[in-house]
Order: C-alpha cells, then structure tokens, then sequence
C-alpha cells in the first residue's frame, strides 16, 4: 500500500522548548469539542503551531491545528471524524457506545498539562528503517540494538510513523477521498502515566484540506 503523507519529510515531536508553540496535551475551548459520547471534553493530544514552516503545506486559516481523541471512550476500531470551524470544531461521526469504565484507569483528568515540544527532523536512513518495518521486510529481531527506539510508537509528523499494525488508509466522512496521513500521537505526555497508561497504543490522524476535515483512529499492538 502507497503511503500518503501530507508533510513528506518526517519529524518526532519531541518534548523541550523550541521556536513554535508546540504542545504535547494541554486544555482547549473549541466550541464542538465536547464528547458525544462520555460527556466530557475531547481530550487535546497534540497542538501544531502552523507558523513552523514544517507544516505549511496545511494552508489552514487558524494559526494553530488542535489534534483532538477521547481515550477515555476508545472508540476502538472505527474512525472519528470532526471539521475544522476556524478556531472550533464540529464532530462529523463518532461511533457512540458506552464508556469503559476501567480505561483508560482511575482518576482520568479531563485535561493534561501543556508540554512544550518541538519538531525534530528523522533521519531518512531512520525513515527507511521504519517503512521496511512497516512493510514486513524486517522485525526487531533483525534491528541491531542502538535501533531498537524505532520498533515502538512516537510522535511523529508526517512521512512514516512506525505503525503498531501496519498501514491503512482513511476515507473523508464528507466526500469519501482518500485522506493524507498528517501525524501519529502516542502514549507519552506530561502526566507519567501518559495519555492511556499503554506504551503500544497510538492514535493516527488524517486530514482531507478540501473538506477541512480531521479523521483519527486508535491503534493498539
């Protein structure tokens, strides 16, 4: 399968202050982004500064890109959709059941503490390594150990982000096209028990710029 990436060259986002305000977590007040399902706020993973000449191939008209989830719901194996409304967003499909009483655990917050982050470039000798993962042509076993780091979910930008099951593709809810891979979020924040408590569990966001539509789907290994 062709992967499609929106932002071609790779970059882990990696906590530490940088020159954009980049965010691991932290609190929003989009109108919209409200879970249909749990009753609580949408909790925000990732926030793009989109000054960073990095992301400049969105074209969006806000200043920054809220990449939003529910853990707390694991809306599991179908994807949920929401527009981007200028600065708030509009939940387009969310599969709706009940919440987990016992996930992500105990005392979940509606909210975690900002981490400043900033984007480092992948080496493409490190890209390769990934897509070969990816792509089944070799497993850990084969990493010598000084790359045993790229065997494991990271937040990542664009190109290929090592993929806990492999690669897939992701239709806009709006007008069914085929949607470009904008970034994955994984487990790690500022809160030591993370954003789930589960080291191999990320969550992949896609973006259709024609319908200004965000798709995200949780992936576990």
């Amino acid at each position: 399968m062709k992967w499609n990436p929106l932002v071609q060259s790779p970059y882990v986002v990696t906590p530490g202050e940088g020159p954009f305000e980049h965010v691991i977590g932290g609190t929003h007040d989009c109108k919209g982004g409200w879970c249909p399902n749990c009753d609580h706020p949408i909790t925000q993973i990732l926030t793009l500064d989109l000054r960073d000449p990095v992301l400049a191939s969105l074209s969006l008209p806000d200043s920054v890109l809220r990449l939003l989830f529910c853990h707390r719901c694991i809306f599991g194996s179908k994807p949920f959709f929401y527009a981007l409304l200028q600065g708030d967003v509009r939940i387009e499909r969310a599969k709706l059941k009940t919440p987990w009483e016992d996930f992500p655990y105990e005392d979940y917050p509606t909210s975690f503490a900002p981490l400043h982050a900033r984007l480092e470039p992948l080496s493409a000798a490190d890209q390769e390594t990934i897509t070969r993962l990816n792509g089944g042509e070799i497993t850990w076993e084969d990493l010598p150990r000084e790359l045993f780091h790229l065997d494991c979910a990271k937040h990542q930008i664009g190109g290929e982000p090592y993929l806990l099951q492999g690669r897939e593709d992701l239709n806009c809810c709006a007008c069914r096209r085929k949607m470009q891979f904008l970034a994955a979020a994984a487990d790690g924040c500022s809160d030591p028990r993370g954003f789930t408590g589960n080291d191999f569990l990320q969550v992949l966001f896609f973006i259709c710029i024609g319908c200004n539509v965000i798709g995200a789907v949780q992936r576990c290994d």
